[in-house]
């Protein structure tokens, strides 16, 4: 079939298998015009034929090439719009002011990027605008603190830049803190907030907010100071204002996803980390009907965005997630009986989950949804006796 040339045209980088599926899935049922550009075409998207179009380029160990390449396929294949899928968005901030021009890149340049990628700047910068964030302070500076009177316990040991939970680790005593630094450069400690994992999204662009999606963890993985497995979508308005003073504070534009841990003691939001790109819960907000990226679309065509509302407690899910946290486990997180069992609860679920999100441009998605459909209440069940319910 020949290339419909006068539709909305996307080319989106595959970099990361799932979001460029997620991505390319959204915007292909919203009638949009999707190209892929990277290394390798993922065997999910090929399959599915999402992708108009696939162009070889270049390994991102080589931005430099591989900007050449995105902005020469833009031009030749008249593209409205290059998206990243998720952490290139690091190595390509250098090319930003290029990418912006010649391809409509939506993401912060360099120095941006850097700012908040960087968890020690991050904290200073939450703390000159007024948005409250845990105390973090560079490994190395721990030594000089008087026997760490000034830590309260428990703490987090981090790298100072990471993009999910990969190196964390959590010290309850001065002496685990130490064993847990004595051979880690570039980590930083930060004090442990005692709550929920409140994930806030939204595109910030021309001084106000054009989306916003917010969700609570329900689970995570690991179980303990981990990423989100399962999710509940929620209104904050309280936190849209927190976010939207930080956003105009830095100058931010674009997407990005922020990360607040709720402490059950006070109920104040406090900031630990900030992502200037597409986060791996993405699916949660395509499932509950904000699409970030045709929201990025639309305000590059200079068009009205499309309906950005949503509904308190719409349930999302990974099921690979609950799986790999029965492998995550952490001190001080639950057991492996109760992780079975939650596991065996993500089932009534399924439904909603990423997994049966990404099956859905396949030929036999039809009868798979119905299959789960009829074995669900079995399912919870049995997800009900494992957890004594």
């Amino acid at each position: 079939m020949q290339d419909d040339l006068t539709l909305p045209a996307v080319l989106i980088s595959t970099a990361h298998d799932k979001l460029s599926h997620l991505i390319a899935t959204d915007l292909t049922r919203r009638g949009v015009r999707v190209e892929g550009i990277g290394s390798q075409c993922p065997p999910a998207l090929r399959l599915s034929r999402l992708l108009t179009r696939f162009h070889s380029a270049p390994s991102l160990d080589d931005p430099a090439s591989f900007v050449n390449r995105v902005c020469e396929v833009m031009h030749e294949r008249r593209l409205t719009m290059f998206l990243p899928s998720c952490t290139e968005v690091n190595r390509l901030a250098p090319f930003q002011p290029r990418l912006s021009k010649e391809a409509n890149y939506p993401f912060a340049d360099d120095r941006i990027v850097s700012a908040v990628s960087n968890k020690t700047e991050l904290a200073l910068l939450a703390e000159q605008c007024g948005v409250a964030a845990p105390r973090t302070l560079p490994a190395e500076s721990v030594d000089a603190l008087d026997p760490m009177s000034q830590l309260r316990f428990p703490v987090i040991c981090k790298p100072n830049r990471s993009c999910d939970s990969n190196g964390l680790g959590v010290a309850a005593t001065p002496d685990a803190l130490r064993r847990a630094i004595s051979k880690k450069a570039g980590f930083v400690v930060q004090e442990y907030v005692d709550g929920p994992l409140i994930v806030w999204n939204g595109v910030y662009r021309s001084s106000r907010l054009h989306a916003v999606f917010t969700f609570e963890a329900v689970r995570t993985s690991p179980a303990f100071c981990g990423v989100s497995v399962m999710r509940r979508s929620i209104h904050l308005p309280q936190l849209d204002r927190l976010a939207e003073r930080l956003l105009a504070f830095i100058g931010y534009e674009g997407f990005c996803s922020l990360d607040f841990m709720r402490d059950r003691c006070s109920g104040d939001y406090f900031l630990i980390d900030f992502n200037p790109r597409f986060p791996s819960s993405l699916h949660a907000s395509l499932d509950a009907g904000i699409s970030f990226p045709c929201v990025l679309l639309c305000l590059t065509l200079g068009r009205p965005c499309p309906p950005c509302d949503y509904r308190d407690g719409i349930t999302s899910l990974s099921v690979s997630g609950h799986i790999h946290r029965l492998f995550r486990r952490r001190p001080g997180g639950p057991g492996v009986p109760t992780l079975l069992g939650e596991t065996l609860t993500a089932l009534r679920w399924i439904h909603r989950s990423e997994e049966s999100y990404l099956l859905r441009p396949f030929p036999f998605a039809g009868p798979f949804f119905s299959l789960i459909e009829s074995v669900r209440p079995q399912a919870k069940r049995l997800a009900d006796q494992a957890l004594g319910l």
